[in-house]
């Protein structure tokens, strides 16, 4: 895979000489033009600079918007995806010891909710959950996703917060009662492992003293395993490493085109992460609010990391952003845990 990268401003190459230039093939790939009423300019100055990078990266969170989270949801329903499996299996057990433990009323609050699936396993065994804080940065999948979930839980007040939650941002003011945070599904692997620490030390200062956070972290397995879990049969991780492309041209005006690249999804074992990258097939411009970006063939764009943890780099991962493990449960052949930590 090439990793030496050229970024051509507009000014350097007109249109006419880009169609022109020799790159192996007699034009550069085509793309339709997408022109959304209004773009994103804090998402555009976003994807220039990380595309600009000597390895190309595109944010994560850019994967989620409604299309998005609908393919993730398919994701866990593959037969490949061992941790979806393993964590619904362990909530209801871990929600009944949670229901031992706190006897008030809680605020739970669940950061990058998505569908508000795995939540319902401790709503069924945690009756003392007063009030709901689904975070997500998809705010029409999020609104109708609270909607379904209140017709579930009548008596539940149920309250959509619409945010970036990797970003610096402001929680409604709680109650006296219990502040529980939900963090399911291992997304703190999607984060480095400084942003990791931040997005800790964050969540503890959101939440206020004597919080909790209940977290899914993904376990250091069989590299096998792993590269099965993020190639399924069926092509849908394939389908929710493009749509990314295509969430983007729709918020930044941007002509990626989805045929032009290839899902690409590997285990780093020095990094103990998954990989996911979009590799381009052939060399192309991609313009991006006036901006031309050069693709090599071959070259890709990292899309997203997916960190594996052993208990003893967690428990020091969270002891460095303020947190104490009060309990922890591991999945059957060690396929997946959740902590229950607790604000220092």
């Amino acid at each position: 895979m090439k990793q030496n990268t050229v970024t051509v401003e507009k000014e350097m190459l007109s249109d006419d000489e880009i169609v022109q230039s020799d790159w192996g093939r007699s034009n550069p790939i085509p793309a339709k033009s997408i022109q959304p009423p209004k773009l994103n300019q804090a998402v555009i100055n976003d994807i220039l600079q990380t595309l600009t990078l000597p390895q190309k990266e595109l944010c994560a969170k850019y994967f989620y918007d409604n299309e998005g989270s609908n393919l993730f949801d398919q994701i866990c329903q593959q037969p490949e995806y061992y941790p979806y499996r393993a964590e619904v299996t362990l909530l209801p057990q871990v929600a009944q010891k949670l229901a031992e433990r706190f006897k008030k009323s809680i605020d739970l609050v669940e950061f990058g909710a998505g569908s508000l699936i795995k939540v319902k396993h401790l709503l069924d065994h945690l009756p003392n959950v007063s009030c709901y804080y689904p975070v997500d940065i998809a705010a029409e999948h999020l609104q109708v996703s609270a909607a379904n979930l209140k017709k579930c839980y009548p008596k539940l007040n149920v309250f959509p917060i619409e945010a970036d939650f990797t970003q610096k941002m402001k929680l409604p003011k709680f109650s006296n009662s219990i502040k529980l945070g939900f963090f399911p599904g291992s997304t703190i692997g999607n984060l480095s492992r400084s942003k990791s620490l931040e997005f800790l030390n964050q969540v503890r200062r959101s939440l206020g003293k004597g919080a909790f956070l209940l977290i899914g972290v993904d376990t250091k397995k069989s590299a096998s395993e792993l590269h099965r879990a993020y190639n399924d049969k069926n092509g849908i991780t394939e389908a929710f490493n493009l749509n990314m492309l295509r969430h983007l041209n729709t918020q930044t005006g941007a002509n990626f085109n989805l045929e032009a690249y290839e899902h690409y999804a590997f285990y780093n074992p020095t990094e103990s992460r998954i990989e996911m990258h979009l590799v381009s097939q052939f060399e192309q411009v991609v313009s991006i609010d006036g901006h031309n970006i050069y693709i090599a063939e071959g070259e890709s764009i990292h899309t997203e990391n997916a960190y594996k943890y052993n208990r003893q780099d967690f428990m020091h991962l969270a002891s460095k952003a303020g947190w104490q493990v009060e309990d922890a449960w591991l999945a059957e052949h060690n396929q997946f845990s959740l902590y229950l930590l607790s604000a220092r």
